[in-house]
């Protein structure tokens, strides 16, 4: 995957989009409707901690989320495309079905199960509060169009499109 010069930060609080290192966690990338994302991280495992922080950015500020509970994922997939789909889909349905807000993720694993891949990963955070939480965009799905996940010279990328 090559740099791509049209990538630009979010206007949102720096703590948000900042790792403790000093580093954006992840861009917003040009598309006419919908969120269009890139997350970077030294790891796979990373890639996908930090795709699933901004796909909560998107919706309302993970910041503000009361740690008070903690989940445990298991996703099992054909390939890496699939995979990182699968595990942002069922924290999206976390979402939509049990009203959950997650703001820090621990991916443990991701090993090669036979033919797939398998996925073990917790997710710390509690459940969206209208009023104490804010409501930014509503996403309707995590959608396969133009999603990427690839190792660069500088770890691993992903892109990914929120239909919103």
């Amino acid at each position: 995957m090559g740099e791509n010069s049209f990538t630009y930060e979010r206007e949102c609080p720096p703590r948000a989009l900042m790792t403790k290192s000093g580093h954006l966690r992840y861009r917003l990338l040009p598309h006419m409707t919908d969120a269009y994302v890139e997350v970077q991280a030294p790891t796979l495992t990373g890639v996908f901690e930090e795709a699933a922080f901004a796909m909560f950015d998107v919706m309302t500020d993970p910041t503000l989320v009361e740690r008070s509970l903690v989940d445990q994922f298991e996703v099992t997939s054909h390939d890496e495309i699939s995979l990182f789909h699968d595990w942002l889909e069922q924290l999206l349905l976390k979402f939509d079905l049990d009203g959950k807000v997650y703001s820090v993720f621990h991916v443990e694993k991701i090993e090669k199960r036979g033919e797939n891949l398998h996925l073990v990963a917790k997710a710390q955070g509690g459940l969206f509060e209208r009023g104490r939480h804010p409501a930014k965009v509503e996403i309707k799905a995590v959608t396969y169009h133009r999603m990427e996940v690839g190792a660069t010279s500088k770890g691993y990328v992903a892109r990914y499109i929120l239909d919103l």
